[in-house]
C-alpha cells in the first residue's frame, strides 16, 4: 500500500510538472509574438547631398509633449535649402507632413524646400488607419541666428586701469582676483582687482619696496609667487593673503624664471613651474611641489619660447595641465609652438597634421595673450596685438583642443575696431568670463601712451 502511494505521488507530480511545462510554453510563445500597435515616431532624420553634416544633427523626440527637436542648434550660417526628410515609424502606419497646417505633396523620395520655411510651424502627423490611431509632433529646428564671431565691445564703466606709464608690468591671475606688478627705478608697485568688479587698488606691502619683479604668477586658488632681482641676486617670495604678506621662499635657486602654479588633488599648497639656470649657463625645468622639495627636470629645449610668455590652465581627467605660448625662443626665433605640462618637469608640444594648423610667428609686438574659457573644455583664444612693426591690426586665433591646432578668427567682428583707443600696441592683458565673454586691457594707443580703458567684449549669442 505503502509502496502504491508513492507511485501514486511521483505519477501526480509528474503530471503536475507536464502541465505547468506546457503553459510555460504557450505564455512564452504569446509574449515572443505579441501584436503592438503604435503610432509614436522612432527617430527623424534630415538629408541633404548640399550639406551631408546636416544627416548627423541628432533629434531629440519627447513622445508626451509631441515634440521633435535638435538640442544642440545648427551652427552660425548652415543652408538648409532642399532636404529629404526621414520618419521612423510603425509598419503599419503612415506620416504625413504639414508647414503652417497645410499638409505637404510628397513621396518617400521626394525633397521638400525649407530654406524660408526651417522656423515654420511643422507638423508630422502618424495615423494607423485600421487601429484607429493618430498622433501629432511639432518640429522644432534651431539654429544659431547670430554670428559667434560677432562680438560687441563697450568701456567697462565701473572702473580703469591705475596709472602705469613708463612702468614694466606684469600680470597674473586667481579665478577671483587679478594682479599687476608695475615696476620702476627699482621699486614696484602692485595692483589688485577683484574679477567681478574690476576696481583696481593698490595694495600697500613694504616686502617690494626698492625691489624689482622680474618674474610672477598666481595659482587659481590665490597663492602669488614673485622673483625680485636679477640673478645671481634672486630673491622668490610667496603670499598666501593676496600680496600683502610675504615670506621667503628659500628652496629656489637663483636664475629662476616662474612659468605657473597648480595644485593636485591631495596637496596642500600648489607645485610652482619654472625654468632655472645653472651656473654652466644651461637652462633646466624644474618644480617645487607644494608638498614636496625642489626637483630639476628636462633640459629647456631650443624651441622653447624664453621670453613673451602666456600659459592658460585646465582640468583634464581631474589632473591640471598647464598651457604656454611665447613669442621669442632664446636664439630670438619666433614661437609657434604650443607647450603642455602636467608635472612641471617635462613640457610637451603636440604634433599637428599640418604646419597650417600653427599659431604664425610672433612679430613686433610684446607678447602673445593666451585665454582659457571657464568652461574649461580644451577651448583657447590667443590674441596677437595690434603692433607698428610690422604695421597690422589685432589678430585672435581659437583651439578646440588645447592648443594643438589653431584656426584664425575674424578679427574685424572678435574685436573691437583698431581705430579705437583700444589698440594693443605692446603688451596686453585680458581673461574670459564664462565662455563668450572677454575683458582686454594694458595695450598702448598709436602714439605710444597706456590705454586705461579695460574693454568688454560680448558675444553676440548672448543678446
Amino acid at each position: 500500500m505503502k509502496h502504491r502511494s508513492i507511485q501514486h505521488a511521483l505519477s501526480s507530480a509528474l503530471g503536475l510538472l507536464t502541465f505547468l511545462f506546457a503553459s510555460s510554453c504557450i505564455s512564452n510563445k504569446e509574449i515572443q509574438n505579441p501584436e503592438l500597435t503604435t503610432v509614436q515616431v522612432s527617430s527623424f532624420v534630415l538629408a541633404s547631398k548640399a550639406n551631408p553634416d546636416l544627416e548627423k544633427v541628432f533629434f531629440s523626440i519627447d513622445h508626451a509633449e509631441g515634440k521633435i527637436y535638435n538640442a544642440h542648434p545648427l551652427p552660425y550660417g548652415t543652408e538648409i535649402d532642399s532636404v529629404k526628410i526621414s520618419v521612423g515609424i510603425q509598419n503599419l502606419a503612415t506620416f504625413k507632413l504639414l508647414i503652417d497646417g497645410k499638409e505637404l505633396e510628397r513621396s518617400a523620395a521626394d525633397s521638400i524646400y525649407l530654406r524660408d520655411r526651417w522656423n515654420k510651424d511643422i507638423t508630422v502627423e502618424v495615423t494607423n488607419t485600421e487601429k484607429g490611431l493618430k498622433k501629432s509632433y511639432t518640429v522644432q529646428i534651431q539654429k544659431q541666428l547670430n554670428n559667434p564671431d560677432s562680438y560687441y565691445w563697450m568701456p567697462v564703466i565701473t572702473g580703469q586701469l591705475p596709472d602705469l606709464s613708463g612702468k614694466e608690468t606684469l600680470f597674473c591671475r586667481s579665478d577671483k582676483d587679478l594682479y599687476i606688478f608695475a615696476s620702476q627705478g627699482g621699486n614696484t608697485q602692485l595692483y589688485h582687482a577683484p574679477t567681478n568688479t574690476l576696481v583696481w587698488e593698490e595694495i600697500t606691502t613694504t616686502a617690494l619696496s626698492g625691489k624689482v619683479v622680474t618674474s610672477a604668477v598666481a595659482s587659481a586658488e590665490g597663492v602669488l609667487y614673485a622673483i625680485l632681482g636679477e640673478a645671481p641676486h634672486q630673491t622668490c617670495m610667496v603670499s598666501l593673503d593676496g600680496g600683502k604678506q610675504w615670506l621667503e621662499e628659500n628652496r629656489i635657486n637663483n636664475g629662476s624664471i616662474l612659468l605657473g602654479a597648480f595644485k593636485e588633488r591631495g596637496q596642500s599648497q600648489p607645485t610652482l613651474c619654472m625654468i632655472e639656470q645653472d651656473p654652466s649657463g644651461k637652462n633646466y625645468f624644474a618644480c617645487l611641489p607644494g608638498n614636496g622639495v625642489y626637483k630639476r627636470g628636462e633640459e629647456v629645449p631650443e624651441d622653447f619660447p624664453m621670453s613673451g610668455r602666456s600659459t592658460a590652465l585646465f582640468e583634464v581627467a581631474h589632473h591640471p595641465l598647464l598651457v604656454l605660448v611665447g613669442a621669442k625662443t632664446a636664439s630670438g626665433k619666433p614661437s609657434r609652438l604650443t607647450w603642455t605640462t602636467t608635472t612641471g618637469l617635462d613640457w610637451l608640444t603636440p604634433t599637428p597634421q599640418s604646419d597650417k594648423d600653427l599659431l604664425p610667428p610672433f612679430e613686433g609686438a610684446e607678447a602673445p595673450l593666451l585665454i582659457s574659457t571657464s568652461s574649461n573644455k580644451g577651448l583657447l583664444y590667443c590674441v596677437y596685438p595690434a603692433s607698428h612693426t610690422p604695421q597690422r591690426g589685432a589678430t585672435i586665433y581659437s583651439s578646440k583642443d588645447q592648443g594643438v591646432t589653431w584656426t584664425v578668427r575674424n578679427s574685424a567682428l572678435m574685436l573691437p575696431d583698431e581705430t579705437l583707443p583700444f589698440g594693443g600696441y605692446g603688451k596686453l592683458f585680458g581673461f574670459a568670463r564664462e565662455e563668450l565673454i572677454f575683458f582686454l586691457f594694458g595695450g598702448k594707443k598709436a602714439d605710444g601712451s597706456l590705454d586705461r580703458t579695460i574693454w568688454e567684449g560680448r558675444s553676440s549669442i548672448l543678446n
